[in-house]
C-alpha cells in the first residue's frame, strides 16, 4: 500500500520522504527519553546508565522538527515553483488564498482533528487534572491552531502539538513570503526574516519574564527563516534560481550539523531555560537558524543527486525504508505521544522487570510499537485525505 502511494504521485521525490521519515523517528527517540524516562526511578546498575545515556543522546532528535520545517517550506512552494519553471507565473498559474487553504485543510486538519478528540477523550477518561485548568478554552485554542501563543495551552493535550500550530501560522505567512520573493528576490526576502526572528527575540529578552521565556520559543517569526530556506531549496532544484557550490555538499551539511549540535549543548550544559543574559539570548539565537542551514544544505545534497544514485542503484533499503516511513510519518507525529504517555507508560509496571530492562524496553521497543499503530492509524485515517480535494470533488460527481 505505501510503494502504491509513493508511486502514485510524480511530486514525490524519495529522498524527501525519506528525509521526513528520519525527521519523524528522532523526534518518537526523543520523546521515549521526554515522556517515559523521567518516571524511571533512579539506579546505579551500569546497564540502565547506559539506557538513559543512549536517550540522552537522542534527545537530540528533537532538531527533527527543525528539519521538518525546511521540509515543509520546499513542499509546499512547490507547486508555485514548477508553474515558474514552466513560465505559467503571472499568466496562466495564480495562487489563491482560498484554493491554498482548501488544499492544506483537506490534507492536514481532519487527521488532526480525529487525534485531539481521541487525546481529549482519553484524557477526560483518565480524570486527568488538565481537564481543571481552563480545559474548555484548552480545546477551542487547539481547534484553532493558536495553542502556541499561550504557555497555559501549548502542552496540556499533545505537547508535539505546538509544532502543527507553528505550520498553520508559517503558511499564513507564505504569500507574505511570496510577495517578497517575487518584488525583491531571495536576498532581501531572507534577510528581512533573520530580522523579523531577531526582533521577536529581542522583544522576548527585553519583556525578561521567565513564564514568557517559552512563549516566545514557540512564536512563528523564531522559525520563519527555517522555513524560508526550504523554498529556496525546491527553487533551486527546478533550476529557477543557482546556489553556490557549497550549499549542495553533504561534508558541509554534517558539519554545520555538528556545529549546531555543540551550539545547543554549550546552551544546556551552561545556561538554565530561564537565562537572559546577553551571551545566552546570542547563542540562542544563532543555534536555531544553524540547524535550519545544516538541514538546508543537507535537503539539497541528497535532492540534487536522487536521479543519479537511482539510475547507479545507490538508493539503500535503508533509505527505502525511511521514505515509506516518511509517508505516514504525519500519522506518526501527531499519535506517539498519546500511545507513549498514556496507553504505554500506564502499564509499564505489569510486566516484573528489572528498572534497566524497563529502560531497554522504553528505548526501542515503544518506538517500534507507536510506528506500527501510526500505520494502522495512517491506513484507517489519514491515507483517505492523501489525495487532493480537487480531485475528491471531481470524483464525487461522475
Amino acid at each position: 500500500m505505501l510503494t502504491n502511494l509513493a508511486s502514485s504521485s510524480s511530486n514525490r521525490l524519495t529522498s524527501i520522504d525519506a528525509l521526513r521519515g528520519f525527521a519523524a523517528l528522532v523526534v518518537v527517540f526523543a520523546h521515549v527519553h521526554l515522556f517515559i524516562h523521567p518516571h524511571a526511578t533512579v539506579v546505579t546498575n551500569g546497564l540502565a546508565n547506559i539506557a538513559r545515556s543512549f536517550a540522552l543522546t537522542w534527545g537530540y532528535g528533537r532538531t527533527g522538527v527543525f528539519l521538518f520545517f525546511v521540509i515543509s517550506g520546499f513542499c509546499i512552494h512547490l507547486r508555485w515553483a514548477k508553474a515558474k519553471a514552466k513560465g505559467l507565473v503571472d499568466k496562466d498559474h495564480k495562487l489563491g488564498f482560498i484554493a491554498f487553504w482548501k488544499r492544506r485543510m483537506w490534507r492536514l486538519y481532519p487527521t488532526y482533528v480525529v487525534v485531539l478528540i481521541i487525546a481529549a477523550l482519553v484524557l477526560w477518561i483518565k480524570k486527568d487534572p488538565i481537564i481543571e485548568y481552563h480545559y474548555g478554552w484548552n480545546l477551542i485554542m487547539h481547534f484553532l491552531m493558536l495553542h502556541n501563543i499561550s504557555v497555559a495551552w501549548f502542552s496540556m493535550i499533545s505537547v508535539p502539538f505546538w509544532t502543527l500550530a507553528v505550520e498553520e501560522q508559517l503558511y499564513l505567512a507564505y504569500f507574505a513570503l511570496l510577495w517578497l520573493r517575487r518584488k525583491f528576490g531571495w536576498g532581501v526576502t531572507l534577510s528581512i526574516c533573520i530580522t523579523g526572528r531577531l526582533a521577536w527575540d529581542l522583544i522576548g529578552w527585553k519583556i525578561n519574564n521567565p513564564q514568557y521565556n517559552l512563549l516566545f520559543d514557540l512564536g512563528m517569526p523564531n522559525y520563519w527563516i527555517i522555513w524560508a530556506l526550504g523554498a529556496v531549496a525546491v527553487e533551486a532544484y527546478l533550476g529557477i534560481i543557482k546556489l553556490p557550490a557549497w550549499c549542495k555538499k553533504i561534508t558541509n551539511a554534517l558539519l554545520l550539523l555538528l556545529l549546531a549540535c555543540c551550539g545547543d549543548y554549550v546552551l544546556a550544559r551552561f545556561y538554565s531555560f530561564n537565562d537572559v543574559s546577553i551571551k545566552s539570548c546570542l547563542l540562542y539565537f544563532v543555534v536555531v537558524p544553524l540547524w535550519g542551514v545544516g538541514f538546508f544544505v543537507l535537503l539539497n545534497a541528497i535532492v540534487d543527486r536522487e536521479n543519479e544514485w537511482k539510475i547507479k542503484g545507490l538508493f539503500s533499503s535503508v533509505i527505502n525504508n525511511f521514505a515509506k516511513l516518511g509517508i505516514f510519518s504525519y500519522s506518526l507525529y501527531l499519535t506517539h505521544q498519546l500511545i507513549f504517555e498514556h496507553f504505554l507508560v500506564s502499564y509499564r509496571k505489569s510486566f516484573g522487570m528489572n528498572e534497566w530492562a524497563f529502560q531497554w524496553l522504553e528505548s526501542f521497543a515503544y518506538p517500534v510499537t507507536a510506528i506500527v499503530l501510526a500505520w494502522g492509524f495512517f491506513q484507517l485515517i489519514e491515507r483517505h485525505f492523501m489525495q487532493p480535494v480537487e480531485s475528491k470533488i471531481k470524483r464525487a460527481h461522475q
